[in-house]
């Protein structure tokens, strides 16, 4: 198939003039993008697909497109809009990819993408709401561009939806061939449809599955195409406070925690041996349910009442497509920063702190500031490329266990710090790295680096390095 260049129309691939606007669509046509699935999410799917086939998978729909694409489209011309499209439609398969979804449809100015489907996926509608925020970012940063350069005002709109569809059959060629019609689908696209530009909207079924991991915003109630009673709408404005289960689960009350004496134990001994003075590595190892993330979450009031400054980062299942995501949580907490703040606001937080502390490498910052995701565009110096991998991580295992400098006080020890690093076994290589150059730097330092994994999870390394294993 193609699309038109004026109209965005979709056409069989024969057609040599647009069947809706009567475009000359030979020389000019755009071809709607096959399904560029990454390698590593190609072969997971295909090693599955035996057993995909008119199976039912509870997914999360998730549609977009440009609003107002026909208007841009002869604002720009065919040429030019070309060009955009092909920008355009990386931008969300990247967003896409990078959660684990799959695009399903390339309209003329959007795609359709599933997630949970065929790769099942627990929390896909996390997933697909993380998308959704990052084609949005991604998106103004693109409209930034094309409003200075060519006058354009590109906007985006995103709805989801979750619910079930039935996976059909697919191809050596990856075609993926979803029967994903009906309800599911078709609100999705409502959502979408009803969404105003810059924003993305949740159904009541997605939202009651990410409340409290995202801020939302209820619009109340509204009557949409093809569904008889009013369909309340949410808006996603951002991340929440939630980061983990445990987390959400707590938040909603909290059962007391009786028990587990000697594994408290174990870790109070722990944090005596970093008050004196001596460095800590200890890990907590447990079946998934048992109790891991708990034990370590009671510890945590514990260490602030004891003047411990803590720190904690999780691993995240889709790690492959994340790496080094914990380390960078943990570096930008410890900077007393977050990956929402704006790439400025980092830029110039991060030189304040990190040159307080660490004068002596400021010429080594573009590469502090791209790793955390804050890199200067218009600096293409700038970058890891200037600093080496090892090198980066040599300095941030020699910053991450050292006392804030504005609390540092000659006349009393340094303030204790706890780094809590949960579900190592979701860990990529490159933080698995890390974290060994991370044990070994600690031992000079007052500072306990608590891990939690399942037992199935094995790095010989890191365990010749543990001060204590907890079962």
């Amino acid at each position: 198939m193609s699309v038109c260049p004026q109209c965005s129309a979709p056409n069989d691939a024969t057609a040599r003039f647009c069947n809706q606007c009567g475009s000359a669509l030979a020389a000019t046509a755009s071809p709607v993008r096959p399904s560029y699935t990454p390698k590593h999410l190609a072969e997971r799917i295909l090693t599955q697909r035996a057993a995909l086939r008119g199976e039912k998978k509870r997914v999360t729909v998730l549609f977009c497109d440009i609003k107002g694409s026909t208007k841009l489209a002869q604002q720009a011309g065919a040429e030019a809009w070309h060009g955009i499209l092909d920008r355009f439609f990386a931008l969300l398969s990247n967003a896409v990819h990078r959660y684990e979804g799959t695009v399903n449809q390339y309209t003329g100015d959007g795609i359709m993408a599933l997630f949970g489907a065929p790769l099942a996926l627990e929390d896909h509608a996390q997933r697909a709401c993380f998308a959704a925020l990052e084609m949005q970012a991604e998106l103004r940063r693109f409209a930034d561009e094309l409003r200075l350069s060519q006058g354009l005002n590109l906007t985006l709109r995103v709805g989801l939806n979750s619910g079930e569809v039935i996976v059909g059959a697919i191809g050596d060629d990856l075609r993926m061939d979803y029967t994903a019609q009906g309800h599911t689908v078709n609100l999705a696209a409502r959502m979408e449809h009803i969404c105003e530009p810059g924003h993305v909207y949740l159904s009541s079924d997605t939202a009651r599955q990410v409340r409290g991991y995202f801020t939302l915003r209820s619009l109340g109630r509204m009557q949409v195409d093809g569904v008889d009673a009013p369909v309340e709408v949410f808006d996603l404005e951002g991340p929440g406070q939630h980061k983990t289960r445990l987390d959400r689960s707590l938040a909603r009350g909290d059962s007391p925690f009786v028990g587990r004496e000697s594994e408290t134990g174990a870790l109070l001994r722990a944090m005596d041996t970093v008050r004196r003075g001596q460095g800590q590595v200890v890990a907590v190892v447990g079946e998934a349910g048992i109790g891991k993330s708990r034990l370590c979450h009671e510890l945590i009031p514990l260490c602030v009442a004891q003047g411990f400054e803590v720190h904690r980062a999780t691993g995240v299942p889709y790690a492959s497509a994340l790496p080094l995501h914990p380390i960078r949580t943990l570096a930008l907490s410890r900077l007393g920063l977050s990956s929402y703040h704006n790439p400025a606001d980092i830029r110039r937080l991060i030189a304040g702190t990190f040159l307080l502390e660490h004068p002596e490498h400021a010429a080594d910052l573009p590469a502090v500031f791209d790793f955390l995701g804050a890199g200067a565009p218009q600096e293409p110096g700038s970058g890891q490329g200037s600093l080496s991998q090892s090198r980066l991580f040599e300095l941030l295992a020699q910053f991450l266990p050292c006392p804030r400098a504005e609390a540092a006080d000659p006349t009393q020890p340094d303030k204790p710090l706890l780094l809590l690093i949960e579900d190592l076994h979701f860990l990529d290589a490159a933080s698995e790295d890390f974290l060994h150059l991370l044990a070994r730097s600690v031992r000079d330092h007052r500072t306990l680096v608590l891990l939690n994994y399942r037992p199935d999870y094995h790095d010989s390394g890191l365990a010749a390095q543990l001060d204590a294993r907890i079962e």
